[in-house]
């Protein structure tokens, strides 16, 4: 996956609507930051962590990646919740874990989009990303839960 992808600039994928590869690979970045972050601190953290952080993640990069490359952002929030499918193969465990980290990070996302501008990382929204991130896991679902 890497080397169809290495020569090729995140943009120039957007363009051609060709950013599933590269959304799996943000995720196993993701996986590994949230993962090495949270043993530094001692912390558990479980896979719906890691599912939930990464789709936030995604979400993050891509709309900045999708003003950069002047497509239209909101393909992104339908891509990336709306429509998302799952692998056929997958447990019922594991369904339900990518379905609740879908629905828990669309809310949240929706929240950022609502409430910070998201082209370019200013210094609000990447305090809010901070925040959230240092979150536990129950801290995070009840931030969200609140949220309209």
């Amino acid at each position: 996956m890497i080397s169809r992808i290495e020569d090729a600039h995140p943009v120039a994928l957007l363009e051609k609507g060709d950013y599933a590869e590269f959304c799996l690979l943000l995720e196993g970045v993701s996986h590994f930051l949230c993962l090495i972050w949270n043993a530094d601190r001692q912390r558990q953290v479980s896979l719906f962590d890691m599912e939930l952080q990464a789709e936030v993640d995604k979400f993050v990069v891509l709309q900045h990646l999708f003003e950069e490359a002047d497509v239209d952002v909101q393909q992104l929030g339908n891509w990336l919740f709306e429509s998302a499918s799952y692998d056929q193969a997958l447990s019922h465990d594991e369904l339900h874990r990518y379905e609740r980290a879908n629905h828990f990070a669309a809310k949240y996302c929706l929240e950022l989009q609502q409430n910070y501008k998201l082209s370019g990382l200013n210094q609000g929204l990447l305090n809010e990303l901070r925040r959230f991130y240092r979150y536990s896991s129950n801290e995070k679902l009840r931030y969200i839960n609140k949220l309209n």
